[in-house]
């Protein structure tokens, strides 16, 4: 049996509510990259941003197919 495994930043808090990923606490949003203090995500409307490490966990899923 196979499986895929992907990264996705699971939303712990935020408390700048100018950041775009303020109203997503508690979701997971798509993770693409890893740096010193941030994370790079992709918006809704498709736009690579940051995320802040202390906002986010980054949380592995495995999916067998």
């Amino acid at each position: 049996m196979s499986c895929i495994i992907e990264y996705k930043l699971k939303i712990i808090k935020c408390d700048d509510p100018q950041m775009w990923y303020a109203n997503k606490v508690g979701e997971t949003v798509p993770y693409l990259e890893t740096y010193e203090d941030e994370y790079l995500s992709l918006e809704p409307a498709g736009y690579k941003n940051i995320v802040k490490k202390e906002d986010a966990e980054l949380i592995r899923i495995k999916t067998k197919i």
